[in-house]
C-alpha cells in the first residue's frame, strides 16, 4: 500500500509465515514480554473442526526441548489422523513442512529482533500489520486452511476437481 509501503504480496507472505505457528514456536522464535494466549490468527490443525481459523496459536505440551524433536513429536502423534495438519501429506512430508516452517520462523525471528532493537517500525505500519481483517492476512489464512483441509477443491493443488 502506498501509505504503509507494504508490498502487495504482504498478506500471502505473512499468512504463510504464521499459518502453523504454535505458542511454543512464538516463544522460541519471537521472544516477547507478551503473555499467552497470543492474539493473532493461525490455521486450525484440527481439520475436522468447524472453525478453520484459531485466533490464538495452539499450545502443545512437549517432552522434547529441541524444535526438531518437538516437530517430529507433533507429526508422529497425529500421523494416523487424516483430519490433522495437512490432509494429503504423508508423515514424511509433514516433517519436511515443519522443518521448512522452522527455517522461515528462524529468519523472521531474526528480522523481528532487529526491528525491535532498532525501534524503526512506523506506527502506521504496525497498525496496518495488526489489522488482519482489512490487510488481507485473514483472507489468505482462510485460503491456506481450505488448501490443507480440502485440497481437491483448490485450483493450485494436484487432483483439483472444480466444484
Amino acid at each position: 500500500s502506498p501509505t504503509t509501503g507494504l508490498s502487495p504480496s504482504f498478506p500471502g507472505v505473512i499468512a504463510h509465515g504464521i499459518h502453523s505457528l504454535s505458542s511454543p514456536d512464538v516463544q522460541r522464535y519471537f521472544p516477547t514480554s507478551a503473555k499467552m494466549p497470543y492474539n493473532f490468527p493461525v490455521v486450525n490443525p484440527d481439520l475436522a473442526s468447524s472453525e478453520p481459523i484459531l485466533f490464538s496459536p495452539p499450545n502443545f505440551d512437549h517432552t522434547f526441548k529441541s524444535p526438531s524433536l518437538q516437530s517430529i513429536d507433533a507429526v508422529l502423534t497425529h500421523m494416523d489422523n487424516p483430519n490433522y495438519d495437512m490432509r494429503l501429506y504423508t508423515p514424511l512430508e509433514r516433517i519436511i513442512h515443519a522443518a521448512h516452517m522452522q527455517e522461515v520462523w528462524q529468519e523472521a525471528g531474526e528480522d523481528y529482533s532487529r526491528m525491535k532493537d532498532t525501534n524503526k517500525m512506523p506506527a502506521e505500519v504496525c497498525e496496518c500489520i495488526r489489522n488482519v481483517e482489512s490487510n488481507g492476512i485473514l483472507k489468505m489464512l482462510r485460503l491456506i486452511a481450505l488448501k490443507v483441509s480440502n485440497p481437491s477443491t483448490h485450483p493450485s493443488m494436484p487432483g483439483y476437481l472444480p466444484v
